[in-house]
């Protein structure tokens, strides 16, 4: 949160991997579907937060949401080897 919040024209990606369940946050493809809201306000940052914290706490058992790839909230559960 604080280098998003810091750097916001920096692009980062954040990937969280548990067993079979992958949580993946790209803030480019974030950015494009803001529409002008910088990506350091309030309103998004909040938004940001909430979704890691969903995305790292959740269990592959309970992984119910799986976005198409250019969501940039991208909960995914994988079988088999990564």
């Amino acid at each position: 949160m604080v280098l998003i919040a810091g750097n916001p024209s920096v692009d980062f990606v954040f990937r969280y991997r548990k067993d079979s369940y992958h949580y993946r946050l790209e803030t480019e493809q974030l950015k494009g579907e803001l529409s002008g809201l910088p990506i350091n306000s309030p309103e998004v940052l909040q938004m940001v937060k909430e979704d890691i914290n969903k995305g790292i706490t959740e269990s592959p058992q309970n992984a119910s949401h799986k976005p198409a790839s250019s969501d940039p909230f991208n909960h995914e559960t994988h079988e088999g080897g990564a």
